[in-house]
């Protein structure tokens, strides 16, 4: 099925987790500013921390509904469940940007 998927599904999924991973950094950095072992909670983030954050995570999950409403076109394109093709989608996007 990963060879049937429309490339522009697989970049918007890339980019959906480029801007995941680009969240997950700021959690880690801000949760281990204090030093490797001591893990500062969200709660204890400065303002400017927290706003960083809330934007990404709003960046991230602004792309969202457009990829999974592309997901269900693409599964009754290709006769598949929207599972399936969900599941194709990542793992081709992540494939390819392993290989990049």
């Amino acid at each position: 099925m990963a060879n049937e998927l429309p490339e522009d599904l697989i970049n918007a999924q890339r980019a959906a987790n480029a801007e995941h991973a680009r969240l997950l950094e700021l959690q880690d950095r801000f949760a281990r500013q204090e030093g490797d072992d001591a893990r500062v909670s969200p709660g204890a983030w400065t303002d400017e921390q927290r706003a960083e954050w809330d934007e990404q995570q709003q960046r991230w999950a602004a792309l969202l509904p457009g990829l999974h409403v592309a997901v269900i076109a693409a599964a009754q394109t290709l006769g598949a469940s929207r599972y399936e093709v969900e599941m194709a989608v990542k793992q081709a996007a992540k494939t390819e940007a392993a290989a990049a």
